[in-house]
């Protein structure tokens, strides 16, 4: 699954200047979670673009920021959701309806009906979910099937897409992207590391969720000799009877002193926690294009990740030794100890090939233009 992020949302984006091509400004229909940051990110970055733009959520609890760039409405509860949402749409009529996540909004999306509908896939929503039931499945097939557009981040999402039965000729690779001018390489901010109260201590990054999918209990076994370290992570999306298990198991190895769990991480200070890392461990048992490891790439910080086809084609250039199995917390524990144990050239050498990536795959500005233009297809037919 694309991660959700560390924290609080970027609401804003790259602002860019103009319209594009055609001058034409549209009005863009999101169905998502109004908190995601991916959600956030994309809505924002559109808005600043000069469109105008409205983010539907289901949850009753979402409260609207006025501070946003663009419109929040609450459609309800999911099971309710979708008269609320034609209701809607008939009185914003956007040029263009774009659900967030297969499952519910995607579904919710497929069941209105609305068209241009477009569908962007973030991982486990495909990978992961379609299993769970036949319904869910054949959920999945009729929302595929009945896009008119849609985005994945990886080749495996997109098989696994059309496998369900996205139609190839109307599915697009397209990346979440990262900020690569906020994110970069840049030395380590002694004020955060004051303020955790870890300065002078090597730092590894777990900028995943606790969660079952993202593997913490595999990370605490494999750190937990490694009492030169300390293990940086965020409570923010944890699942808390999972969170209850990792400090059980932290305790239980003596890591209590070693673990840092910050309540919530502002997205106004992730670079920073890039910057302070000495290495970056994302280590789930299934993934899209995980956003974590773009940043960290931008940030030219070494990246310890499971060897997923996802995954793959952004780390195995760097340092294929890096990537490591599923569930295996002694070959995790090599890949961090190696990381670590970097020399300066090595780690420069590291820096620049991460840097290079970065820039030339995964620029958010990039990515997101190459939707606009899609965009403006799908509402040109």
């Amino acid at each position: 699954m694309t991660d959700q992020g560390t924290g609080e949302s970027d609401p804003g984006g790259q602002a860019l200047d103009g319209l594009g091509a055609s001058g034409s400004r549209l009005r863009l229909l999101y169905v998502g979670n109004p908190t995601s940051v991916h959600v956030r990110r994309w809505a924002g970055f559109f808005a600043a673009r000069g469109h105008e733009v409205h983010v539907a959520g289901l949850w009753d609890r979402q409260e609207a920021d006025q501070s946003l760039p663009y419109a929040v409405h609450r459609l309800g509860r999911p099971i309710t959701a979708v008269l609320p949402l034609i209701r809607l749409s008939r009185s914003l009529r956007p040029d263009l309806l774009h659900a967030h996540y297969l499952t519910h909004y995607g579904w919710i999306a497929w069941a209105s009906r609305i068209h241009p509908f477009a569908l962007t896939l973030w991982g486990s929503d495909v990978l992961v979910e379609t299993r769970v039931s036949r319904l869910r499945r054949a959920w999945a097939r009729k929302t595929l099937a009945g896009a008119d557009l849609v985005t994945a981040d990886s080749p495996d999402v997109v098989a696994a897409a059309i496998k369900l039965g996205a139609n190839p000729a109307r599915i697009h690779e397209i990346q979440f992207g990262v900020d690569t001018a906020r994110f970069h390489p840049d030395a380590a901010p002694d004020e955060l590391a004051g303020r955790l109260g870890i300065a002078g201590r090597r730092v590894i990054f777990a900028p995943r969720a606790i969660t079952p999918l993202y593997r913490p209990l595999t990370l605490i076994q494999a750190v937990s000799e490694m009492n030169d370290a300390v293990l940086v992570g965020t409570l923010a999306g944890a699942d808390r009877p999972h969170l209850d298990e990792v400090r059980r198991l932290a305790h239980l190895l003596g890591m209590d002193a070693r673990l840092i769990l910050v309540p919530n991480i502002p997205h106004e200070e992730i670079d920073a926690y890039y910057r302070l890392a000495d290495v970056v461990v994302s280590i789930p048992s299934s993934d899209g294009t995980p956003v974590s490891i773009l940043e960290a790439l931008a940030s030219g910080v070494p990246v310890v990740a499971t060897d997923l086809p996802s995954v793959r084609p952004w780390l195995e250039a760097v340092r294929p030794d890096f990537l490591v199995p599923v569930d295996d917390p002694a070959a995790t524990l090599r890949a961090i100890r190696s990381a670590l144990d970097l020399t300066p050239v090595e780690r420069a050498e590291i820096v620049a090939r991460e840097r290079r990536i970065a820039l030339d795959r995964a620029d958010q500005t990039m990515h997101m233009l190459a939707v606009e233009t899609a965009y403006r297809e799908l509402v040109g037919r």
